[in-house]
C-alpha cells in the first residue's frame, strides 16, 4: 500500500518541527513521519465516508465504529475523501461538520489520514457551462477542467479543504483527484 500511495499523494513536508501538522514526507521512496523520525509503513483501509454519487453516507455513529474496527485489525491509515459537492453546499459557504469529525476522529485514535480532495464531481450549484459534456451534448456528472472558472473555483475548493486540516496531526497527505 505504501508505494501507491506514495505514486497517488501530493504529500507536504511538515509546516515546522514545532510538532505542528502530521504530513509525512517521502524519504529512500519510503513515508517518513517527521514526529518519531521513523518510517511510516501504511496499513489501511480504503473507506467511503460522504460520497452521494457513489451511494455513501455515513452517520458519525457508523464512523466512530468503523474506525474504532479498523484500529482493533492494526490499521494506522485510512484513505478518505472531502468530496467538494458535499462541503462546499454553495458559493464560498461551508459545510465542515463532516470534514471536521472525521479529522478529530482520526486524531482520538491516532490514524494517518489519506484525503482524497474530490473535486471532479462538481457541486449543483455550478452553471451550467463549467460543467463537462457527454458525448449525447448533455452535462455530464463531472466539471470541465478547461473552463477557467470552474480551475478557479476547484483550485479555492483545494485550498480550502488544505488549509483548514494542514495542522492536523492525522494528515498523512492529500491525494487530488482519484
Amino acid at each position: 500500500m505504501a508505494g501507491v500511495l506514495s505514486l497517488l499523494c501530493l504529500l507536504a513536508s511538515r509546516p515546522s518541527a514545532s510538532g505542528e501538522g502530521g504530513f509525512l514526507q517521502i524519504r529512500n521512496g519510503y513515508f517518513w513521519e517527521p514526529a518519531t523520525a521513523e518510517y511510516f509503513v501504511a496499513r489501511g483501509v480504503a473507506y467511503q465516508t460522504w460520497n452521494p454519487p457513489v451511494g455513501a453516507n455515513q452517520t458519525f455513529e457508523q464512523l466512530e465504529y468503523d474506525l474504532v474496527e479498523f484500529k482493533k485489525l492494526y490499521a494506522n491509515s485510512v484513505r478518505v475523501e472531502m468530496v467538494w459537492n458535499v462541503v462546499e453546499t454553495s458559493p464560498g459557504v461551508y459545510d465542515w461538520q463532516k470534514p471536521d469529525y472525521l479529522v478529530a476522529k482520526a486524531e482520538e485514535l491516532g490514524f494517518k489520514l489519506f484525503v482524497l480532495i474530490g473535486f471532479q464531481y462538481a457541486p449543483a450549484w455550478f452553471p451550467n457551462e463549467w460543467w463537462a459534456t457527454t458525448d449525447q451534448n448533455t452535462n455530464s456528472v463531472v466539471l470541465n477542467y478547461e473552463h477557467p472558472e470552474a480551475r478557479r473555483a476547484y483550485a479555492n475548493y483545494i485550498t480550502q479543504v488544505t488549509s483548514r486540516y494542514k495542522n492536523s496531526t492525522a494528515i498523512g497527505g492529500w491525494i487530488l483527484g482519484n
